[in-house]
């Protein structure tokens, strides 16, 4: 039977069919999906074979459609990863904006939207293998700095060696990384619902922003690395 699209708003009462709709480039390969918008958390749901897959804050979201073939979407998501959605023909895609237009609408915020080609896309559409390869870096890189910190490294120019003083794209792109709640828990090989991530989340977060920065990363690995057995039971009960 095919999908359908469903937008849980109030100014889409007539939840029109679009038929098959693909996200692509998914860790797991092309896979049919449903897209939810609930206009009341103000949020886009991924459902794949009736289970949640995937659920973001759609503000901040941003929506680009092709220009050439007209059936391609990429919702843009920022501090994640992308996602990339192809419908059976124009129409389905159409309705689909239409759709995203009244949600933003009902949910009082803006999703900006552009028009670019097939290929431009593609080149600048981040993966979930591209964001899973960016917070490996991530984590490799506040590991190399905890070390340096603790043991008091320093570079040949005398520099205390952070990683702030590179300038170069990569370095950018790490220090521009944020770690959801999800990607935090699994940096530390927990699960996202578990009661240190719960307690210890909040914390991490310091400017309340709903993820965590390289620096709030590599702070709470220095004050947790240096602290002993009864310390972090305390901090985690």
């Amino acid at each position: 039977a095919a999908k359908t699209l469903t937008s849980h708003v109030k100014s889409s009462d007539k939840n029109e069919p679009y038929g098959v709709v693909t996200e692509l480039q998914s860790k797991d390969g092309d896979r049919i999906v449903d897209v939810v918008m609930n206009a009341e958390n103000v949020s886009i749901c991924l459902l794949s074979k009736g289970k949640k897959v995937r659920t973001l804050k759609a503000k901040g979201v941003s929506v680009v459609k092709c220009s050439d073939n007209q059936k391609d979407v990429l919702l843009v998501v920022p501090k994640e990863y992308d996602i990339y959605l192809r419908f059976g023909n124009k129409s389905a895609a159409e309705v689909f904006l239409s759709r995203m237009k009244n949600f933003a609408l009902d949910a009082d915020i803006v999703i900006p939207t552009q028009s670019l080609p097939t290929k431009r896309i593609l080149s600048i559409a981040k993966t979930e293998a591209h964001r899973q390869h960016l917070i490996n870096k991530f984590l490799a890189s506040a590991f190399s700095e905890m070390m340096k910190q603790e043991s008091g490294f320093e570079d040949d120019e005398g520099s205390n060696g952070t990683i702030e003083q590179a300038q170069d794209r990569q370095t950018a792109e790490i220090l521009e990384c944020e770690l959801t709640r999800c990607e935090f828990a699994a940096a530390l090989g927990l699960n996202p619902s578990s009661q240190f991530v719960a307690k210890v989340f909040p914390l991490v977060d310091r400017d309340d922003s709903g993820s965590v920065s390289f620096k709030e990363f590599l702070s709470f690995m220095i004050v947790y690395s240096s602290r002993d057995s009864e310390d972090k039971l305390k901090l985690i009960f």
